[in-house]
């Protein structure tokens, strides 16, 4: 998992640099190989880190963390906690609807068709994960996955 995310991450060096923004991420120590839709995984990683970095004005600060969930099995939680413009409270609701936009960055970020947060909550529900978020307007958002996962599988050699 970090190796995709940091993969993706590379995709935002430019930007999260031109802007000043303060990058931190937080991979837990316990997180084990497994097999994956990298499709799926890379898509998740693009929409939230993308969102994040377009939605923080210049010296904000975003957090990406990746765990195990130790309520679930097999399940990791990928958070990303940005200290952007945030949403406002009356537009919440309708932040995983297609082609929604909040109001509040409609004049500041050009960039967006209000797509990716539909996509990903609809590719997570296929998968059996999950997306919810917290938001204060002028204060920033955290954007939370739990997604399900089968360990890799350890090959092991042929007896002799």
């Amino acid at each position: 998992l970090p190796k995709i995310a940091k993969r993706v991450l590379e995709d935002y060096d430019h930007t999260i640099a031109e802007n000043k923004l303060q990058f931190k991420e937080v991979f837990s120590g316990d997180l084990p190989e497994i097999q994956t839709d990298l499709f799926l995984l890379k898509t998740i990683f693009h929409v939230l880190i993308a969102n994040a970095v377009n939605y923080t004005p210049a010296e904000g600060t975003i957090t990406m963390t990746i765990s195990v969930d130790p309520t679930r099995t097999n399940t990791f939680l990928l958070t990303v906690k940005d200290t952007g413009y945030g949403i406002p409270k009356d537009q919440q609701e309708k932040i995983f609807t297609k082609i929604f936009r909040a109001t509040n960055v409609k004049t500041k970020v050009i960039a967006g068709n209000g797509l990716g947060l539909y996509i990903v909550k609809l590719m997570l529900a296929l998968n059996g994960g999950e997306i919810w978020f917290t938001s204060e307007e002028n204060k920033g958002s955290s954007f939370m996955v739990a997604l399900p996962f089968v360990p890799k599988r350890i090959e092991s050699s042929p007896s002799a």
